[in-house]
């Protein structure tokens, strides 16, 4: 009887382990999309940005037509 209820718990316990770690990897797995998510944003206006000064004016295009 004692067995039995050891076995049991340990089953009970695996399935607990089991739903904790699906848990943690969801979890895990949103906080990385969202890192993700914020560079890439950071890195497309870092970006717009750059490319927006370095840009020539209107005047240059007409200087060199």
């Amino acid at each position: 009887m004692i067995i039995r209820e050891a076995i049991d718990t340990i089953f009970t316990l695996g399935w607990a382990l089991l739903a904790w770690v699906a848990v943690l990897a969801a979890l895990t797995t949103a906080v990385l999309f969202g890192i993700a998510a914020a560079v890439c944003v950071t890195a497309r206006a870092l970006w717009r940005r750059i490319r927006r000064q370095h840009r020539p004016s209107r005047d240059e295009y007409e200087e060199a037509a």
